[in-house]
């Protein structure tokens, strides 16, 4: 059976959606090489205030039951905009946020405008009206490593004078590569307890114990491969020299953390985490060359 592309299924929706982007003045050219391998992405010119912002728009497979994404890959937005993909946040979260009759010419023209207003202003009253009412945190982008979490008492705030020191983490038995467990205690770089978790979690994560490296950082970590998360990490360590470690199935694990600050309710910061662990592998055949960085790593953050 021939597979058939939504354009194909669907072809007064697609000629609407190229009537309307015209009737707008929207310039926009359709990238021929992503068609011939069955995505509908076109590329967008669109000057606002000014400014000619340069755009491309990925449709999906089943479009239009699921919302187009439009991609701003020259835009650095502190709100509204994810820091990786370059994505642009036009909708809220709930999927009835988007209507089938929605069409991409809107989007750009009405509320396309709105998010830059929004993303780039730092007067929480202008944009009262433009936004939900919603944290938008960056550790939400992180990709975590499959079946992995480091779980973290959200009400924990350390003090900003404290910015490096350990963590004693606790883990559930390790089944490589999943690793979960939970920060049990935070220490100042004096050996102080600046937070403690409940006795019931400590409890819960007891199988296996290890210290961890942490450090604040003036801005949440733009890197999103692991490798150089911990790296970047390592980088800013008071003392990078002597990283905590233990041995798993899988071979020897080192792991570091990141302190941010970032939004925890609408317009509300506070603290933010970022985890980031190396594994060195101890299996026959894979050992690592002296003098280089181990091959596998392995991120995971959950706040």
């Amino acid at each position: 059976m021939t597979q058939q592309y939504w354009w194909e299924r669907y072809p007064a929706r697609l000629r609407d959606e190229f009537e309307a982007l015209n009737k707008a003045g929207v310039a926009y050219s359709q990238d021929q090489a992503a068609l011939a391998k069955g995505a509908m992405r076109l590329d967008v010119d669109l000057t606002l205030g000014g400014r000619t912002h340069h755009l491309f728009v990925i449709f999906p497979d089943l479009y239009p039951y699921f919302r187009f994404e439009i991609y701003a890959p020259e835009l650095d937005l502190p709100h509204h905009q994810n820091p990786f993909g370059k994505n642009l946040c036009l909708l809220g979260r709930p999927t009835d946020q988007w209507n089938t009759s929605d069409m991409l010419a809107a989007f750009l023209t009405e509320r396309l405008p709105r998010v830059l207003q929004a993303g780039e202003s730092t007067d929480r009253e202008e944009v009262a009206g433009l936004e939900m009412h919603q944290a938008e945190p960056i550790s939400d982008y992180y990709v975590c490593a499959e079946g992995s979490s480091i779980v973290i008492d959200g009400q924990w705030a350390i003090g900003p004078l404290h910015t490096s020191g350990k963590l004693c983490i606790g883990l559930e038995p390790i089944v490589w590569p999943a690793l979960r467990g939970a920060v049990l205690e935070v220490h100042g770089e004096g050996g102080e307890i600046l937070a403690e978790a409940d006795k019931s979690l400590r409890e819960l994560y007891s199988a296996q114990f290890v210290f961890a490296r942490w450090v604040r950082l003036n801005e949440p970590p733009k890197q999103r491969d692991p490798g150089l998360l911990y790296a970047d990490l390592e980088a800013r360590d008071q003392q990078p020299s002597s990283p905590f470690a233990v041995e798993t199935d899988g071979g020897r694990l080192e792991i570091r953390a990141a302190l941010f600050r970032e939004e925890v309710g609408w317009w509300q910061r506070g603290d933010g985490w970022a985890f980031a662990c190396r594994l060195e592998s101890n299996r026959p055949g894979r050992a690592r060359p002296k003098g280089r960085s181990p091959k596998t790593w392995r991120k995971n953050r959950f706040r």
